[in-house]
């Protein structure tokens, strides 16, 4: 099995455990902080998740099995969901400085996305599948996509939770 696609493989695993800090501890931080003004429970934040997961894991599997992906080949498919879930960790380590206060998902972020993601990163230069410029292109672009989709999928769970 390539390298590629080892990392394609381990993607999902590292957004479940990213996740699933998030998901025990989101509720308490929002009742805990007063800059955010939206409340959102364990169970319609752990939805949310799952849908974005799902899409996450059909990304990864279609990647995987080497066809094209939301446009992208697969290599560049995998650059730009490293890509989210770096930059969904950096936005973690930057809310810790504007709340003051542990962010749930900096702790994973920290220690399993981000080493996770540069290996990647590094990998798909060394190997110059991509270069600099398209990371960081990737990346800017993987910062601004990250939160309309947390967000849309938060919309869609509260809005399913309210009609069930």
């Amino acid at each position: 099995m390539s390298a590629m696609k080892r990392y394609i493989l381990i993607l999902p695993f590292v957004f479940f455990i990213h996740d699933i800090e998030e998901i025990v501890f989101v509720e308490s931080f929002l009742e805990a902080q007063s800059l955010l003004p939206i409340s959102i429970t364990t169970m319609e934040f752990t939805f949310a998740f799952l849908l974005l997961f799902i899409f996450f894991v059909w990304g990864c599997m279609t990647a995987y099995r080497g066809k094209h992906v939301i446009g992208l080949q697969p290599d560049r498919f995998l650059l730009f969901a490293t890509s989210l879930l770096g930059m969904n960790a950096f936005g973690h380590i930057g809310q810790v400085f504007i709340f003051q206060m542990y962010v749930p998902g900096v702790v994973t972020g920290l220690f399993i996305v981000l080493p996770v993601c540069f290996l990647i990163a590094i990998h798909l230069l060394k190997q110059e599948i991509v270069t600099r410029c398209t990371v960081v292109k990737y990346s800017l672009i993987a910062f601004f996509v990250q939160i309309p989709l947390a967000g849309c999928s938060i919309l869609v769970s509260k809005w399913l939770f309210q009609v069930v």
